[in-house]
């Protein structure tokens, strides 16, 4: 996707993220998780490197060359997944949802764009086969902007988004991968006769790969620099934050604070009050927030001892659909599903962490850790709001949680319990079924037994998953990416470097 430099930053939005939920037609279902199978079963023998095509409705194998997820542009990961709500109270059921979880480079609009120019210039990217399913959905026939204008409406933003490699372009993945390649070949091949010196060796490594034509596996243009994005300055979030604390924290404080002023001044009605009556409102107003922070607290710990976590007994091994189709790369992908606990307090509550989360991985996590977890490539939650108008006291929240991540299931659960419960349990202990926690961040997560019994639980799968880094780690892209960095710039510690490759 070509993106307008005079518009388009590429240090903030490259590797953004995209949930799209639009509602299915019950009747077309059926035909839509057929399809969707076919399509993950191509990629399945794609992925795993052995051609293992799925069976068409004729028995024979069949060959997917309508939706290739691949030719989506600029994309890092994606996703089908079908939401098809199983509460047996029909008067508590949802409607039925496909989702498409994109994690890409560019604007959503311009992504949404490049992906109707890429489908309607040919086939490959039949997106009227999944879509096809969705209620008041334009299909392709339609003018483009009528159809991104579509998909854009029906896009949910993420109320908390980390990435392991946060403001490096797809494009940039796969050029350092690929230069990492050719260095580590041409080291292989030399090595005897490289210099001692690192310097003398940085230099015969770049003037080697400067040759034309580049040497495999390079193409032209991988040496193009990656530029380094500094969050505090090219990410417009920060700014939004900060005003929003402003407004949810500080102005009604003001405004207190003006009303004890206001009030006292219209009582005494001496301007000589004031030496006394500001200081004084200013201690009234600070003892009021404190009481509210108390009461809240209180009542968390009321709501705690009232929730009912999940008497879960199966193993988290026992559930086939999904485990036939993990482990068949180096990354795994899980979707996550649960409702929230109901009342206005839960709901703000569990804005409030996962807005505090979005904001650390954006300005603070952003060496491939996440609070020392170092697996996830991309991860986000979403919540998915119940917006039936005539329910609105008793309403059916969601929260959906995407992550790419590498090696194992256990692994990756694991990693979360040992590095990160405090995270955890503070997002998840706000949703139904969770295990027993105290004071918001404390138990839930660290009985990892029931913590996995219950995540395994609520695991809904993947129709559809597309890696576009089958092979490559989070630490293998931020190593590569390193590497393609000391190239383009030599760094000051050149025997730190030559240790990357």
């Amino acid at each position: 996707m070509a993106h307008d430099a005079r518009t388009i930053d590429p240090m903030v939005h490259a590797s953004q993220a995209l949930t799209i939920a639009a509602e299915l037609i019950a009747e077309h279902i059926p035909q839509l998780r057929r399809d969707l199978a076919l399509i993950e079963g191509d990629l399945l023998g794609d992925n795993a490197g052995k051609p293992k095509p799925a069976l068409g409705t004729d028995g024979k194998p069949h060959v997917n060359t309508r939706l290739l997820p691949g030719e989506l542009p600029d994309t890092h990961f994606t996703r089908f997944v079908i939401i098809d709500d199983a509460k047996t109270d029909v008067t508590r059921r949802l409607p039925p949802l496909l989702v498409w979880e994109s994690n890409h480079d560019g604007t959503a609009e311009e992504y949404l764009g490049a992906a109707y120019d890429r489908a309607t210039a040919g086939p490959g990217l039949e997106l009227d086969l999944v879509f096809g399913a969705c209620k008041d959905y334009p299909t392709l026939q339609a003018p483009r902007a009528r159809w991104v204008a579509w998909m854009a409406g029906k896009s949910i933003r993420a109320s908390a988004f980390y990435c392991g490699y946060r403001g490096v372009a797809k494009k940039h993945v796969d050029a350092a991968g690929r230069v990492h390649e050719a260095v580590r070949r041409f080291l292989d091949a030399d090595r005897d006769r490289l210099p001692a010196d690192p310097r003398q060796r940085h230099t015969m490594i770049r003037d080697y790969l400067a040759q034309r034509p580049p040497p495999r596996p390079m193409a032209a243009g991988d040496l193009e620099p990656i530029p380094r994005r500094d969050p505090f300055t090219d990410d417009p979030r920060l700014r939004r934050a900060i005003w929003q604390l402003l407004r949810i924290v500080v102005v009604p404080m003001v405004v207190v604070f003006a009303v004890l002023v206001g009030a006292t001044m219209a009582w005494r009605q001496r301007w000589s009050s004031l030496l006394w009556v500001v200081p004084g409102a200013a201690i009234v107003t600070i003892a009021l927030a404190v009481a509210v922070v108390l009461v809240l607290r209180r009542y968390l710990y009321f709501r705690e001892g009232r929730d009912k976590p999940d008497d879960i007994h199966r193993a988290v091994h026992a559930r086939p659909d999904l485990i036939a189709v993990e482990d068949r790369i180096v990354q795994n992908q899980l979707t996550h599903l649960v409702d929230l606990k109901p009342g206005l307090f839960r709901y703000v509550l569990q804005h409030v962490v996962l807005r505090a989360i979005d904001l650390l991985a954006r300005f603070v996590y952003l060496d491939g850790h996440l609070g020392n977890i170092t697996s996830i490539h991309f991860g986000r939650w979403v919540v998915l709001k119940d917006r039936r108008w005539w329910r609105l006291w008793r309403r059916r929240d969601r929260l959906v949680f995407f992550s790419n991540y590498d090696f194992s299931w256990d692994s990756y659960l694991g990693e979360f319990v040992d590095r990160q419960a405090t995270g955890l349990t503070a997002v998840w202990s706000n949703t139904e079924g969770f295990p027993r926690t105290t004071r918001l961040i404390n138990d839930g997560a660290r009985d990892e037994e029931r913590f996995k019994q219950w995540a395994r639980s609520r695991q809904i799968p993947s129709q559809v998953w597309w890696s576009g880094v089958r092979q490559s780690s989070v630490e293998n892209v931020n190593n590569d990416v390193e590497i393609h960095r000391g190239l383009a710039s030599p760094p000051s510690d050149l025997r730190r470097w030559m240790l990357r490759l």
